[in-house]
């Protein structure tokens, strides 16, 4: 009894700081970048570092980066629910398990935009990305 009674105030008072809390500033992407890896991927060891870097830079830009694992059977499942639950199944479809770069989607029409590989460093990820982006 006690144990439940704890439970639900622990439940009550997450509930109220939710209610307090501020709503998030939530940012609409205008890019969404698809990035094709892979835990055995040379390419992906490559830009792994890159993305991580120049995510400081696009923390506040109008950009998604959705990594989609094709590393074995399941989590190419996994990726392709995912990349079809916002929209680019068929993308994905396309692609295969081709792995080691990023597409550049427009948000609006799902076009490809550009790419991103492992030739680029995190300066020229940024770049790229704040071209692309109106913001």
């Amino acid at each position: 009894m006690i144990t439940r009674t704890i439970v639900f105030l622990s439940s009550l008072f997450l509930l109220a700081n939710i209610a307090q809390s501020k709503p998030l500033d939530v940012t609409q992407p205008q890019v969404v970048g698809l990035y094709f890896n892979a835990s055995w991927c040379s390419a992906c060891k490559m830009l792994d570092p890159q993305l991580q870097a120049a995510s400081e830079d696009l923390k506040k830009s109008p950009f998604l980066l959705v990594k989609l694992d094709v590393s074995n059977r399941v989590t190419q499942h996994q990726a392709g629910m995912l990349a079809s639950a916002i929209g680019y199944g068929d993308l994905y479809s396309q692609t295969g398990v081709k792995t080691g770069f990023v597409v550049l989607l427009d948000s609006e029409t799902g076009e490809e935009i550009g790419r991103i590989t492992k030739d680029d460093d995190a300066a020229a990820i940024v770049n790229k990305v704040k071209a692309l982006t109106k913001a």
